[in-house]
């Protein structure tokens, strides 16, 4: 009767433990992950959605790698610099793909949202882009 008792009491003490687990959003303490872009080009006004991966470089905390930048494949990657809250990415070639980033801006909210601005170059035109990364 006794190992009865106990092991309902055992249950119970796990099931209030599991019922005490947060459920509430993730809570995030940097830009590093995976990112949702939704990005509309103005000189051809199309609009896309895809995912970017941002890593931060081992070599210098200031320093990310945005993966899949532009909706090009890997390895096309970019480096970008985060002061504070604010993203900047230099002009460089986007990994092997025959893109550049002219220049590029943006600003971090609570590492939830990206917001960017940037100018990508194919050879032949300059085109502005607006970005929101999300997550």
């Amino acid at each position: 009767m006794k190992k009865i008792q106990f092991l309902h009491i055992l249950g119970f003490i796990l099931l209030i433990s599991v019922s005490c687990v947060s459920t509430g959003p993730k809570v995030y303490t940097s830009i590093e992950g995976s990112w949702r872009c939704e990005a509309f080009n103005s000189l051809s006004g199309s609009h896309s959605t895809y995912i970017v991966e941002i890593d931060r470089k081992k070599t210098d905390t200031t320093q990310y790698v945005i993966t899949y930048f532009e909706n090009t494949n890997y390895p096309n990657f970019v480096i970008a610099h985060l002061t504070g809250k604010n993203f900047t990415i230099a002009q460089q070639q986007i990994g092997e793909a025959q893109l550049f980033v002219k220049s590029g801006t943006g600003i971090v909210s609570d590492f939830t949202h990206i917001a960017f601005n940037y100018t990508i170059y194919d050879g032949i035109n300059e085109m502005p882009v607006q970005a929101v990364y999300t997550r």
